[in-house]
């Protein structure tokens, strides 16, 4: 848990909730506008985009950062998510993947890219020790910055903080939003960091610091923004829209009746952002309001409880976009960048094995050989197609 939590100032959220959950994101929505897609993009055209972006990071410096809090017990992995070996055939660990990415681009740009890594309580110590083990896979040690999100005790609704059934308080994971509070935003200042790219740890294709997603981010005067995929037709993925006068997120749920081709919703969020140094600097002097989930949690008072019993507090990063001054928007293509590894093998979609295949059909196109290819030797294609 945390330091200088407002257990009142949580008290008095969860009594406004508990009294009308249904104040919570009702305002209407509507389709977001401004959508640059580089989908069709001519290859020569991706390849002068990209060397822009390049020279872009010369001059403005750009941090990487993982939420890799999570476990691999749902993919069968009892070990950080961010340990399973990704790789189709070289059997590199996401962690890998990503870390030979950054090398890369530094290598093109000359700049050293700072990596951070969010961790937990529970895979802290796992996630340092295996960095350690494989020499930080290439980068410098002083350029890996850990840090671990925090967690938050579970409430009842009267707002008393809940006990496990052996009597220790409990601390469950606080929400993807809790970021803010607990990232080294000193490194940022001090390393001279204009924008951070934040990920996360489950997507196999995923574009650490992405030069043409920075760089349009820029161009574009925004302290945030957003990548995006098409939503597939019923697609149960959030959804980036436009509400209160800015770009949103909001879950699957949360859309009014839209039409097959998921008009006028098209965005699918895909957890893959950019915020500016300024904007992580405010939501850490002003953190983002917190979220209820009512659900089963075991406790003192009840073991096995059958019905929801408690209210699991957190935050979603998402929300910071309330924050932001403007939010840019960039649509990626899903063969092409988002891989996600949520489901064990054998699962009908979001698979290791789907997301490995995507890997080799990406790397296929680019070289005509069915071979994984390093991102020692290409970040996007680079070399090969342009």
């Amino acid at each position: 848990m945390g330091e200088n939590v407002d257990f009142k100032s949580i008290r008095e959220q969860l009594k406004a909730y508990i009294e009308n959950p249904a104040l919570e994101g009702k305002e209407s929505i509507d389709a977001v506008q401004e959508v640059f897609s580089i989908e069709n993009i001519a290859t020569s055209d991706m390849g002068v985009l990209f060397n822009e972006g390049i020279e872009f990071m010369k001059e403005h410096l750009c941090g990487a950062c993982v939420m890799a809090g999570g476990q691999g017990t749902r993919l069968g992995f009892d070990h950080p998510k961010g340990m399973y070996p990704a790789g189709p055939h070289s059997n590199k660990s996401l962690f890998q993947l990503f870390a030979e990415r950054i090398l890369r681009l530094n290598k093109l740009s000359g700049v050293r890219i700072p990596f951070f890594i969010m961790t937990s309580l529970l895979n802290d110590a796992e996630t340092k020790r295996f960095f350690r083990t494989n020499d930080f896979f290439g980068l410098s040690e002083e350029d890996v910055i850990f840090f671990s999100q925090t967690g938050l005790p579970a409430m009842n609704k009267e707002g008393e903080l809940l006990n496990n059934p052996d009597g220790t308080l409990t601390n469950l994971p606080d929400g993807n939003g809790a970021i803010f509070s607990v990232f080294p935003v000193h490194e940022l200042e001090s390393r001279n960091i204009e924008y951070v790219h934040i990920f996360s740890v489950d997507n196999v294709l995923v574009l650490p610091c992405d030069p043409i997603f920075m760089h349009y981010t820029h161009k574009q005067e925004a302290d945030a923004a957003l990548k995006s995929v098409l939503r597939l037709p019923r697609e149960r993925a959030g959804a980036i829209i436009a509400r209160g006068g800015g770009v949103r997120v909001v879950e699957y749920s949360e859309l009014p009746e839209e039409e097959e081709d998921c008009t006028p919703f098209t965005e699918a969020n895909i957890a893959n952002h950019i915020f500016s140094t300024v904007l992580m600097k405010s939501l850490l002097e002003e953190p983002l309001p917190y979220h209820f989930a009512h659900k089963k949690i075991p406790c003192e008072e009840e073991y096995e409880p059958q019905e929801p019993n408690a209210y699991k507090i957190e935050k979603f990063i998402f929300d910071a976009l309330e924050r932001s001054v403007k939010t840019a928007v960039m649509r990626t293509e899903r063969h092409v960048e988002f891989g996600p590894f949520k489901n064990a093998n054998g699962a009908a979609k979001d698979t290791p094995e789907q997301g490995q295949q995507m890997l080799l059909d990406l790397h296929h196109s680019w070289t005509g050989a069915h071979a994984e290819v390093s991102p020692l030797k290409s970040y996007c294609g680079e070399g090969y197609v342009f």
